[in-house]
């Protein structure tokens, strides 16, 4: 996403399930410091997240987890 593209809303249950995760999981996520997880705003009660920070700590988790773990993307080596 660009810093020109709207930002949404998402509520947490939606958020959840696009990660695969629960919403107590979720809340966990707030708490811990080190993963640097988008805070949620509140809107009547009900927790939200910004769309643009969600994708944005997404590719930035991605890119944490595959240096961890050495797993850079690779080419194929062309069979001769």
């Amino acid at each position: 996403m660009t810093a020109t593209t709207p930002d949404q809303f998402v509520p947490d249950p939606q958020v959840a399930r696009e990660l695969g995760i629960t919403t107590k999981t979720l809340r966990m996520y707030d708490h811990d410091r080190s993963l640097n997880f988008p805070p949620p705003i509140k809107i009547r009660n009900k927790n939200y997240r910004s769309r643009n920070l969600l994708e944005a700590w997404k590719q930035d988790y991605l890119a944490r987890a595959l240096a961890q773990r050495g797993d850079a993307p690779r080419r194929k080596k062309a069979v001769a």
